[in-house]
């Protein structure tokens, strides 16, 4: 139950993650301003990824509890610190990100600020998965 609800989160953050990149690209080969839509999805992505850092918190907690409870090993938690690792320094580039962009007057260079450090932390955050099958 608990593993269905963090993978449907973490397929969420890739959504709106994507969607942002993309929304993004359009501004800028359309040579669009940047508006508020950009502006409402960039502080959006900057709350789902605090959000995700937290339920990967509190997932690896019960996973913690119940390997102690039920005395198996259910999870590898190297595994899981490295996902949380990946979270945090993905927080860390949409955060300044935002700060960056909040300091610029210039629109276009603002859309470049935004997709430039969303990129580095979609790409950090992708990064866990292995889609080798």
């Amino acid at each position: 139950m608990i593993e269905n609800i963090y993978s449907f989160w973490e397929l969420f953050v890739i959504l709106i993650f994507i969607i942002l990149l993309i929304s993004l690209l359009k501004n800028l080969f359309d040579n669009n301003p940047y508006n508020i839509t950009n502006f409402r999805l960039s502080i959006f992505v900057l709350i789902i990824t605090i959000f995700q850092l937290s339920i990967e918190l509190v997932f690896i907690i019960l996973i913690y509890f119940e390997n102690i409870i039920f005395n198996n090993e259910k999870y590898l938690f190297e595994n899981f610190t490295l996902n949380i690792l990946n979270t945090f320094i993905s927080i860390l580039l949409v955060s300044v990100g935002w700060s960056i962009q909040l300091r610029t007057k210039i629109k276009k260079k603002k859309i470049l600020i935004i997709f430039f450090f969303y990129l580095m932390a979609a790409i950090i955050l992708f990064s866990k998965y292995n889609f080798k099958k």
